[in-house]
């Protein structure tokens, strides 16, 4: 398939979307490591690192990590995947970039996008979908460029449209018959670019349409920096075996406040692994250094007494389900679907 080629000068959100895809993938591959399969599996990279870097689970965007939702747009599962979806982005934006404009560009790729992502959340916002890629922005592109040529010319017989045609089947056959396709993504994909066209004026020169497709572009735009800020911050709240290394700390407090007799080296035992422990997010943080200074309060009295220690266990008990509280909510946020 052969895209009739037009002056590529310029497109700097076709650019700038293919060099963000080309950086997030070799940044997972430099953090997590590629696999070793073949076929579209080649040059995978890591599953937990494309997590971290912002794979959309429907569980984790549901308890809070909303920018899932835009970065799982710049991530791909292989270098074929890679390899597709960016040539489909340079060929069609050859066209539309130099015909509808760099931030109007910008604005179809970009809530086709994120839309397509939105609505595989809102179908099922606790199901075990693990999906990314730009197809979702990709299929925008080319649903907005046949319904605009239709809604211009009153035809699909130029030779642009005729490539589009020709990509949709085959994109069609490839989903249907391979696993793993996210084809939720790439419909809601089409019909959002189809919904951004038809609404244009028919006339060539649409100022007013271009000029408000424009401001969202450039909306988005800020929308994805400020995802890639959230992506960042959360690398810095710990993994899921840091979840599970401090839970085990807190499973030792809860023995020590069932226990029958307690002893100052238990309560040195328990503090010895709260200090080595990793750190989590700012609330299980706070939980942390508030169980650290009631165990070195407990294990500092001159003498033991029945009434202190039921004091020190009744807050201990407290700290223990703020925890698990916090624990049961954020699990999703770790990648994480049941109790550890």
């Amino acid at each position: 398939i052969k895209v009739p080629a037009v002056d590529a000068q310029g497109l700097w959100a076709t650019r700038a979307v293919i060099a963000l895809n080309l950086f997030f993938f070799g940044l997972a591959i430099t953090l997590g490591g590629v696999s070793e399969g073949g076929g579209f599996d080649f040059m995978q990279p890591d599953s937990e690192t494309l997590f971290a870097l912002g794979a959309q689970w429907n569980p984790a965007v549901s308890a809070g990590d909303w920018w899932r939702l835009v970065m799982a747009v710049f991530l791909h599962g292989g270098a074929l995947h890679l390899l597709f979806n960016s040539w489909i982005t340079w060929s069609a934006g050859q066209r539309l970039e130099v015909s509808e404009g760099t931030f109007v560009f910008a604005a179809i790729f970009l809530l086709s996008g994120i839309g397509a992502f939105v609505i595989c959340w809102a179908l099922d916002p606790q199901g075990a979908l693990f999906t990314l890629g730009g197809s979702g922005g990709v299929s925008g592109l080319l649903g907005f460029g046949l319904a605009r040529r239709w809604r211009l010319d009153g035809h699909l017989r130029d030779p642009f449209s005729r490539w589009i045609i020709e990509l949709v089947v085959i994109n069609a056959i490839f989903g249907l018959s391979m696993s793993g396709v996210n084809n939720t993504a790439h419909l809601a994909g089409y019909l959002i670019g189809v919904a951004i066209a038809w609404p244009l004026p028919t006339r060539r020169d649409n100022r007013v349409g271009r000029i408000t497709l424009s401001v969202v572009g450039g909306l988005l735009a800020l929308v994805v920096v400020g995802a890639s800020s959230q992506m960042v911050s959360a690398s810095g709240r710990g993994s899921s075996d840091d979840v599970l290394s401090v839970t085990s700390c807190w499973r030792k407090v809860e023995s020590l406040t069932s226990a029958a007799q307690v002893q100052s080296q238990d309560l040195k035992s328990v503090t010895r692994c709260f200090r080595q422990a990793p750190a989590l997010e700012p609330v299980a943080r706070q939980l942390r250094d508030r169980a650290l200074q009631t165990l070195q309060d407990a294990a500092m009295a001159p003498q033991w007494s029945q009434q202190g220690w039921l004091r020190t266990r009744r807050d201990l008990v407290e700290l223990t389900n703020q925890f698990v509280a916090w624990r049961d909510q954020a699990l999703p946020k770790y990648g994480l679907s049941r109790k550890p």
